[in-house]
């Protein structure tokens, strides 16, 4: 940068953190590496820590095999020659971030319980403990989505306008919702929840099938919009 108000800066080797537990790499392909996560061993990191000041920390994983590895790099003066300058744009502005997660959906709860209890625990910290990435924005499917293994909604009676046959059903009640607990148990921070449906039931919708083509029948304000409205407050 030519602005001497800006800073530049270079980064430091990287350094091994006291408590965390390197990838225990696993090569699918000569270009395909995963970390084996198991009964005995998982990864993990330690809980993000401000660096000194003067300083910022790194986190960076390549193709090579690093996994969130965290250095840190010093903020030069002007008379250095650093080999990357960051440009600081106080003044700039963006949307702010709400977080960053994955969503539950039936596959992902079918996949995870179909682990051992030991595995289980070691995969959602990974996920949701300050030993992993620390996921803070979980998506939440309204019924079934294109990753369930059949196709069903919370009111699948027809024409039961005042959703007297609401209900959730054993996907949400047996899997997901207590996925979401745990996850939730293994967090020091809270963690959002984003409710998002498919679709809405067979029989709110202009083709009256799962698959197609097809959109919510009516016009704004009428009995569809306002039952499909209050499906949503359920």
């Amino acid at each position: 940068s030519d602005d001497p108000f800006l800073p530049s800066f270079s980064v430091c080797p990287p350094f091994s953190a006291k408590g965390s537990q390197p990838c225990k790499e696993k090569y699918l392909d000569p270009d395909s590496m995963v970390c084996v996560c198991d009964r005995a061993y998982c990864d993990t990191q330690d809980p993000v820590s401000l660096p000194r000041p003067g300083f910022f920390a790194k986190y960076e994983s390549s193709k090579s095999g690093r996994r969130l590895e965290r250095s840190e790099g010093k903020f030069q003066d002007k008379a250095s020659t650093p080999a990357l300058v960051l440009v600081l744009e106080t003044a700039q502005r963006y949307q702010m971030i709400k977080g960053f997660g994955g969503a539950v959906t039936d596959a992902a709860a079918m996949n995870i319980l179909s682990l051992t209890p030991d595995v289980q625990n070691n995969l959602l910290r990974s996920y949701f403990s300050d030993e992993g990435i620390e996921y803070n924005v979980l998506r939440l499917p309204m019924a079934s989505c294109d990753f369930s293994v059949r196709p069903y909604s919370y009111a699948d009676t027809p024409y039961d306008y005042e959703l007297k046959d609401f209900n959730l059903v054993d996907e949400d009640v047996n899997m997901k919702i207590p996925l979401v607990h745990r996850a939730k148990a293994m967090s020091k921070k809270p963690i959002s929840l984003l409710a998002a449906p498919w679709t809405s039931p067979t029989w709110m919708r202009t083709n009256e099938e799962w698959k197609g083509k097809g959109s919510l029948k009516g016009s704004a304000g009428d009995r569809f919009h306002k039952t499909w409205a209050n499906y949503f407050v359920r």
